[in-house]
């Protein structure tokens, strides 16, 4: 029989932020001495801020980890499982193990999960090759090794556009390992690069002004907006992809290259076509085609600019009722794709999907790079049907245009387009 808790607050995590928020309340609020459940199925407790230290050397790995049991505050108590489903209609989640706790207040502090398979070859070279990572217990020391055995040359410190468990960690390691080579008479033989998915070194501007003095003095080279997709130990090779973002609009848009070819595209191009240009220019790229996963509403697109500008051909979607169809086409070199369709810009092979929803003629792009000899799918283009832990609104059409009974439907479509998703391969980059 499945067992049942009853909680007046529920916790669930029990690392530094779950462990902080149980001690507080009940340093606050002695009733709820029993009352405060933890939820967590490790019995190991991780410092992590600690690893920043143990990757530059100044201090031991062995430090950051304790028993959890030892740190569970006084008057909580400990559930050693892994919750699995949230119902917060109801008050109640459910565990792994099949345990149901029922509570009056619940407070999510799980942290972040890392996907090292995320990034094509990095679970493969993790830990070796002078490849490191200061967020991972197993890992953190082999940053010391690289660091201390550097003889000069590439030190590349990068930062990923997502969520990361601390914001300032990339910048930290990268000061240290600076500081060091310095020590070590090397610095001067040696090139450190910030590569960051972020449009600027820190998102204050207070900081950011101070942080790129420290840049500036420290004569580390920083690339903003370029994100690790791949990595090749072996060759000890980073392959990184530019990320045009436009932060006012929060608009997200890609120039995706064959390098064989020479020739490129740029999925769901904004107004501003410059920015695509110039970063072609300096990859030796040419831009040849565009194309779009919906019809945009919130921004002016930049595609039929360039179709005038660079004579690229537009792959647009044939989705959708005839309200749903692009206007224009007389005008440009264009080629109408639906489900099923697949199209090519040098060795870069695109298959189309079909992901209404958000809009009924809505597109997502599947990308596989036959010129580097692939046979599976390495990513998919997803514009506003998907993004990082949520879905687009299929309630766009009726709450901001009042196009009477789209919601529903679109939320229908949305679902449909979500299994859809999820019968695609874990591995693949959204």
């Amino acid at each position: 029989m499945a067992n049942v808790y009853d909680a007046k607050v529920a916790i669930v995590g029990a690392g530094s932020a779950g462990i902080s928020i149980a001690a507080r309340l009940l340093r606050k609020n002695r009733q709820l001495h029993g009352q405060v459940l933890l939820i967590d199925p490790s019995d190991k407790h991780y410092y992590q801020s600690l690893w920043t230290l143990v990757g530059g050397g100044a201090a031991k790995v062995e430090d950051s980890v304790r028993e959890q049991a030892s740190l569970i505050p006084e008057g909580a108590k400990w559930l050693k499982e892994a919750v699995y489903t949230f119902s917060p209609e109801n008050n109640t989640l459910e565990t792994k193990e099949g345990s149901t706790v029922r509570y009056d207040y619940l407070v999510v502090a799980a942290g972040i999960e890392i996907y090292w398979d995320q990034i094509k070859g990095l679970k493969e070279t993790i830990g070796k090759n002078g490849v490191c990572s200061n967020y991972s217990y197993d890992y953190v020391q082999s940053t010391w090794e690289n660091i201390r055995n550097f003889r000069g040359g590439t030190a590349i410190f990068t930062q990923p556009s997502t969520p990361v468990k601390c914001g300032g960690a990339p910048q930290k390691i990268m000061y240290l390992a600076d500081d060091y080579f310095r020590q070590s008479g090397v610095r001067e033989h040696t090139n450190i690069i910030f590569a960051s998915g972020l449009p600027n070194i820190f998102a204050v501007k207070r900081y950011a002004d101070t942080l790129e003095q420290v840049i500036q003095r420290k004569n580390i080279e920083t690339k903003y907006r370029v994100e690790l997709v791949e990595i090749d130990g072996d060759t000890k090779k980073a392959t990184f992809e530019h990320l045009f973002f436009d932060e006012q609009l929060a608009h997200m848009s890609y120039l995706v290259g064959c390098q064989r070819t020479g020739e490129a595209i740029v999925i769901d191009p904004g107004r501003n076509i410059d920015w695509y240009i110039d970063t072609a220019k300096k990859e030796g790229l040419q831009i040849v085609a565009a194309t779009e996963t919906h019809i945009h509403a919130d921004f002016v697109s930049g595609a039929k600019e360039l179709v005038k500008r660079c004579g690229a051909k537009l792959y647009l979607s044939d989705e959708g009722d005839e309200n749903w169809k692009y206007e224009y086409l007389d005008e440009v070199d264009h080629e109408l794709v639906k489900e099923g369709s697949v199209f090519t810009v040098g060795n870069v092979e695109f298959q189309v999907l079909h992901t209404p929803g958000h809009t009924p003629e809505h597109v997502s792009f599947i990308l596989t790079d036959k010129g580097g000899g692939a046979t599976k799918p390495m990513g998919i283009f997803t514009g506003d049907f998907v993004f990082v832990g949520d879905v687009g609104r299929p309630d766009l059409l009726e709450k901001a245009a009042g196009v009477s009974g789209t919601a529903d439907v679109g939320a229908r479509q949305m679902f449909e387009s979500l299994k859809k998703f999820k019968a695609l391969p874990d591995y693949l980059q959204v």
